[in-house]
């Protein structure tokens, strides 16, 4: 059994009593007291628990039920939840305009997740008519708040110059922002600017680098793009990536490291 978000009073039932038979659900019991009481917080653990099956049979519909009423109470991280079951047509029907809306909510008391789900919304059109501006203004509010997956989508757009301006220093900007945070599709991506000159001057041990990064997280045209690099590298420019890609795969297990690339001088 695992549990991953709970209350205090919760938290506190759990590792004070004795794990016997009943503990459990003597402490569950009680958080589904206080959520009807209206605790916003024990229905927004609760909303949580069933949508994860985190010491619960997973339960949409549950989740679902929870979640209504935290969000109803102006919790954003539960207003996102129900966002993405409504999307999803998950515990009852699908309503992307629904969704769209809980994630507006979200989204304007700063709830980064949220931030990056509407301005995805309003990059495809999904339960909003389509808006690049306001793609854009989301994405990067998420994006400037660490979110990998906004920084991604925000390199893709200046890269392909889609809904907005196409700007090639701009994109690898963000996707180096990803790429830096582990997501391995903006590790490749990166690698692939990097390989052909595209927003930075062609590098070959870079490209290499970001490439190596992602194929070992089973990016398929990572892998192969890797063979293609080695090629056209000399076995100085070997090194130095390998070298590289082993510095970030020693910091990387160490959760505490900020890591840091040192490109030797070529």
């Amino acid at each position: 059994m695992k549990i991953r978000s709970v209350s205090t009073a919760l938290l506190l039932a759990l590792v004070f009593v004795p794990p016997v038979s009943g503990a459990w659900e003597d402490a569950l019991k009680g958080l589904k007291e206080n959520a009807l009481k209206g605790d916003g917080r024990a229905e927004e653990v609760l909303a949580e628990m069933y949508l994860e099956g985190d010491g619960v049979p997973q339960d949409a519909r549950e989740a679902r039920s929870w979640a209504e009423m935290a969000a109803a109470q102006g919790r954003p991280r539960s207003q996102n939840i129900l966002a993405k079951l409504y999307a999803a047509g998950e515990g009852g029907r699908a309503d992307l305009t629904e969704a769209a809306r809980w994630w507006t909510l979200a989204a304007e008391q700063g709830h980064v997740e949220s931030q990056y789900h509407l301005g995805l919304r309003y990059a495809r059109g999904e339960g909003v008519e389509a808006d690049p501006r306001k793609a854009r203004q989301w994405l990067e509010k998420a994006a400037e708040h660490g979110a990998p997956a906004a920084q991604y989508v925000l390199g893709v757009m200046f890269e392909f110059g889609t809904g907005i301006e196409a700007d090639l220093p701009e994109a690898v900007r963000w996707y180096e922002e990803a790429a830096r945070a582990g997501l391995a599709i903006a590790q490749e991506s990166l690698g692939a600017m990097y390989a052909r000159g595209k927003g930075v001057p062609r590098d070959p041990v870079k490209a290499y680098f970001w490439t190596r990064l992602a194929a070992d997280q089973d990016r398929t045209h990572a892998k192969s793009r890797l063979q293609e690099l080695s090629a056209t590298m000399t076995k100085s420019q070997k090194e130095e990536a390998r070298a590289e890609v082993e510095n970030w795969r020693a910091c990387r297990q160490e959760s505490s490291a900020v890591c840091s690339i040192e490109w030797g001088a070529r």
